[in-house]
């Protein structure tokens, strides 16, 4: 079983997720996240500024990077969904 999850992490897409804004605007996108089965995703909640990650992303939401490269802001939940379907 060990094997077959290291095998996963290996062979999963590398995908970054930054959640910026209060405690209570990245609540509803957090709650999306914890839902999900993503092991291979980096999950990075914060204040803007606070982490380097979330360094110049004023916009409370979620940003989903893939290889360091990020999409624009999910500003709803819907949008998140949306883009960590693709």
């Amino acid at each position: 079983r060990q094997v077959l999850q290291a095998l996963e992490l290996l062979l999963a897409p590398r995908r970054e997720v930054a959640i910026s804004g209060t405690l209570d605007e990245r609540a509803p996108f957090e709650r999306e996240l914890a839902r999900r089965y993503l092991p291979a995703v980096l999950i990075a909640p914060g204040e803007a500024g606070t982490l380097p990650v979330l360094e110049g992303r004023s916009v409370p939401g979620a940003y989903v990077c893939r290889d360091f490269v990020c999409d624009l802001p999910a500003t709803t939940v819907e949008a998140l969904r949306e883009q960590l379907d693709r």
